[in-house]
């Protein structure tokens, strides 16, 4: 298989989840997964809140999806939320398409209402059209990072992570899922 260079993976991406802050590591998990259509690949990254941490009375969370590469070309970008229950909360907006970093990012409006969180599972979806990639080898993997009580200034995206600028920090976690090859 060829790597995209500078990449191990192996491993997750980059350096793997880190904690910052007071946030517990084990509150929630990330993931992604691929399909195809023909040259068109299907990209979702989620996450998933443990059930019983209802701590998200913050501002605003964020997700990205990461590819290695601009060879092909990007559509249907999509979102969901499901709280607790279950029910869908549609708790996220598009913040970047992504559009020259290859790096799409949503807002997530991590509330808790009740004592329940209203964002505790969230799936986000690109497609990825890799017919002018040629032999070229594209990478994805899945970026998220929750913040309570931090001021946010800034956002960004690209091959290397995603990156949250804050004017006061409060407790944060991100969490990067290993890459995978798309194609």
């Amino acid at each position: 298989m060829d790597e995209v260079p500078g990449l191990d993976p192996t491993t997750v991406t980059p350096g793997g989840p880190t904690a910052r802050g007071n946030f517990p590591d084990d509150v929630f998990t990330v993931s992604i997964v691929s399909g195809s259509v023909g040259t068109t690949k299907v990209v979702t990254g989620s996450f998933n809140w443990r059930d019983s941490f209802s701590g998200q009375g913050a501002p605003l969370n964020f997700a990205a999806l990461r590819f290695s590469s601009g060879c092909g070309t990007m559509s249907g970008h999509a979102s969901s939320t499901k709280s607790v229950t279950g029910a869908s909360t549609k708790r996220t907006s598009l913040r970047s398409a992504g559009v020259g970093t290859n790096s799409p990012i949503w807002n997530v409006n991590a509330t808790t209402s009740g004592f329940a969180n209203q964002a505790d599972v969230g799936a986000f979806t690109v497609k990825y059209d890799t017919k002018g990639c040629g032999s070229k080898k594209v990478q994805a993997a899945f970026d998220y990072e929750a913040n309570q009580g931090g001021s946010v200034v800034s956002v960004s995206a690209g091959w290397r992570g995603l990156n949250i600028g804050y004017n006061s920090v409060g407790l944060e976690l991100t969490k990067s899922s290993k890459a995978i090859t798309i194609n």
